[in-house]
């Protein structure tokens, strides 16, 4: 209605103060009630229309629709059913005339000659020719939610009351199952109560199973009883999943629970495979080696040295930090159209290494003049950049491969096949292996650390790998797979948002351990005499686990590990450092576990986190809100740049001489990396030419007329109080967590598909 179009206009406004009361509960609330009482306005109508041309056949509005509860419209055969109010109305589906209307309980479904209707307190079933009672029974459940006929029986889904909760939809989701034509229990399945509410969507059935919406997606067994809970895949909103062509499709969500270990993205999913192991070709078969395979590869290699930008986020702990400064005042140097959707830069030995992802191509450019030196076409996507290790480029890919190449010319030295099978599924219109690999791979101390696979829930698993970086050898592999190996079925859950399982990601480590987000890993190499066996372990874990070597601890009591063995605060993320989508919910943390940063409970306290995070010893530096809301983003406050201690208001990890700082900036932070004492940060901005002192060509703005324009800066600010030190217009924004620092230069992978150098 317009005067709905009114009000989102409104809103719009408000949301541009700086000051609004939409960003306080007790402000926000009053428009919101008024907002939906503008939509309680709108005028309703039931209208029928010929499905091959669209024509109007009838349509019933103003009286003869007053009080109409809109999913409730049923029809079958040639009646069309509806709740108005109190009543359960009949009509013809040709002409609209009115056949019956009776005084009713909810109505609910229809199915053959009878009309469904079912409360709290009574489940009734009417004659669809006459409206008349067929049989009346009194109600198990004090609030249904479904109504299901399968094979001939009524199930009914739904609540009892609940001590001690907010309301019936936090206790058990019970099922029962009527005879359809007398009404009479023939069967009642009464749940564990998982701890958690009811989402807000409706459930599905199949022929065998309900498929319930309460921490995932739970299949209650029709015919035993049994319930298999499955918190790891989700629905979205509302609409919830769709079981259809034998598949389960869950659409995209944005929840925060159980964060670290569920699926997000629009997935298909199919029935589990028959073999849930499947035999594995022997690690040797699986290496294949290049013209570059030679015994030079086994020898002495040069060194990456200390000013380079070797692997995705300069280290192994995944800093955005080198020591080696970059000056705050700087010009562009060179920029070259590389193409495609670009990773973020690598630096080494005088190259700049990037993947243009959909193009499966792995690019080497001169470091001085941006000049192509190599491409190399891989079988599938590579969605993060290479590590270079000595003069290799090391990188994993969504083929399930892990390629080495000989970075001075991009020659093939040895690539393993790391997925289980030869599988391929389609991925974003593509084709990818069902197990894939990340481009960048963890290389520590002469070996390569990643996972293989998506999911601890899905294809058996994913595996850890240990290989010895210049040779390809396989060291071990774990296989980690969540559900129990003889059953199938889920473990035991910590709580409502924290449960046993992992997802595939780029790893990170510290100076002792491997972190899986926050999975703890042992990088310890195994005795020789268990290399054999580690090759086809599998296992199932608890958070906090820690693995060993390709074995591991047993957990104690289901529960995430003590101690040492919890691992050290590290670089995590919550949906994957290559989530550029960037919705509610996607903040990096640094910490020792995936603490909702949403402020749902179980949140911990004086959590670190931020939509990007770059570190030293002593510092953390980040983007992001200054409050986090569980699910309103306008409470949350406005965005800002922040530094803080690491272990601010915990224990002090080191002393600094940098005080903590907070400040606005004018642009939207999508790339940070902190040079030596500089901080620098780029992404779009909206905001006047003005702004700048000069444009690039050197033209004085000073008294012109502002003209808002959207665009991308760079701006280089001082670590140590947020000073803004200078500030750039850039042709295109940067790709997500796409800049580099190496040999006093900044390197900036950009959204047009170029790469950007810019010097001092």
């Amino acid at each position: 209605t317009d005067e709905r179009v009114a009000e989102l206009a409104k809103w719009a406004q408000l949301a541009e103060k700086k000051h609004s009361p939409l960003y306080a509960r007790e402000t926000a609330q009053p428009l919101l009630n008024r907002f939906r009482s503008v939509e309680a306005k709108a005028e309703k109508a039931v209208l029928a229309l010929n499905a091959d041309t669209g024509r109007l056949l009838w349509k019933k509005e103003g009286t003869d629709v007053a009080g109409l509860r809109p999913v409730t419209l049923c029809a079958i055969g040639e009646q069309v059913f509806y709740q108005k109010g109190k009543d359960v109305v009949c009509l013809d589906l040709r002409t609209a005339r009115e056949q019956w209307s009776v005084s009713s309980v909810p109505l609910r479904v229809v199915c053959d000659d009878s009309v469904i209707c079912a409360s709290g307190r009574t489940v009734t079933a009417l004659s669809a020719e006459t409206g008349k009672t067929l049989w009346s029974r009194p109600s198990l459940l004090t609030d249904i939610r479904d109504a299901f006929v399968i094979k001939g029986s009524l199930w009914l889904g739904g609540f009892k009351p609940c001590e001690g909760k907010r309301g019936p939809v936090w206790g058990p989701y019970f099922v029962t199952q009527r005879h359809l034509a007398t009404g009479k229990v023939l069967m009642h399945i009464e749940p564990e109560n998982p701890g958690h509410h009811h989402r807000c969507w409706q459930n599905k059935a199949t022929e065998r199973y309900i498929l319930g919406g309460r921490r995932g997606v739970e299949y209650i067994d029709l015919q035993t009883g049994d319930v298999l809970w499955h918190s790891w895949v989700r629905g979205v909103c509302k609409y919830g999943v769709m079981p259809c062509n034998g598949l389960l499709y869950a659409p995209p969500h944005a929840c925060g629970c159980y964060i670290a270990a569920k699926l997000t993205g629009f997935y298909a999913l199919a029935s589990e495979r028959d073999s849930r192991f499947p035999a594995n070709k022997p690690d040797e078969e699986r290496l294949e080696r290049g013209p570059a395979y030679s015994e030079g590869i086994r020898t002495q290699q040069s060194a990456i040295a200390d000013d380079e930008w070797p692997t995705y986020r300069h280290d192994t702990e995944r800093s955005g930090f080198t020591r080696r400064s970059v000056p705050a005042v700087l010009h562009r140097m060179w920029q070259v159209d590389v193409g495609g959707k670009l990773t973020s830069p690598t630096v080494a030995g005088g190259k700049v290494f990037v993947a243009s992802v959909d193009e499966h191509r792995v690019c080497a450019m001169d470091a001085d003049s941006g000049r192509s030196t190599w491409d190399f076409t891989a079988d599938a996507r590579v969605d993060s950049p290479p590590t270079l290790y000595a003069d290799q480029a090391i990188f994993g890919c969504r083929d399930g491969y892990v390629y080495s190449l000989r970075a001075s010319d991009g020659t093939l030295a040895w690539r393993l096949r790391a997925a289980r099978a030869e599988r391929r599924i389609t991925a974003r219109g593509q084709l990818e292996s069902a197990s894939p690999v990340h481009g960048s791979v963890l290389v520590r101390d002469g070996v390569a650390y990643f996972t293989a696979g998506r999911s601890s829930y899905l294809d058996g698993g994913l595996d850890f790998y240990r290989l010895e970086a210049r040779t390809g050898k396989t060291l071990s592999r774990t296989r980690i797979y969540s559900p129990d190996p003889e059953t199938g079925k889920q473990p035991e859950q910590y709580g409502p948002a924290y449960m046993p399982g992992a997802l595939g990601e780029i790893l990170t480590s510290d100076d002792e351990y491997v972190y899986l987000r926050d999975m703890v890993l042992d990088p310890a190499p195994i005795e020789a005499a268990s290399m054999h066996s580690a090759s086809s372990r599998s296992l199932s874990f608890a958070e906090g686990q820690l693995v060993r070597g390709g074995g591991r601890q047993p957990p104690r009591s289901g529960k995430a590990l003590r101690g040492d063995e919890k691992g050290k605060p590290h670089l995590l993320t919550l949906t994957g450092f290559l989530d550029d989508s960037w919705p509610h919910r996607s903040y990096w943390i640094f910490g020792t576990r995936c603490s909702i940063s949403t402020g749902c409970s179980g949140r911990d306290r004086n959590l670190v986190s931020g939509r990007l995070l770059v570190f030293d010893k002593p510092m953390i530096y980040g983007y992001g809100r200054a409050k986090i809301h569980w699910s309103n983003q306008l409470q949350d406050g406005a965005y800002r740049l922040f530094a803080v201690r690491r272990g601010e208001g915990t224990a002090q990890t080191s002393a600094s001489s940098v005080e903590p700082w907070t400040k606005p900036v004018p642009l939207q932070v999508r790339a940070m990396v902190l040079a030596d004492k500089v901080l620098f940060v780029a992404g779009p901005w909206h905001g006047h030419p003005f702004d700048f002192a000069q444009d690039r060509l050197g033209r004085d703005f000073t008294g012109w007329k502002p003209v808002p324009r959207q665009g991308a800066l760079l701006i280089a600010i001082s670590a140590s109080d947020g000073t803004e030190m200078a500030k750039y217009q850039l042709d295109s924004p940067p790709i997500f967590d796409g800049m580099a620092a190496a040999n006093g230069r900044l390197f900036l992978s950009l959204e047009n598909g170029q790469v950007l150098c810019m010097a001092g």
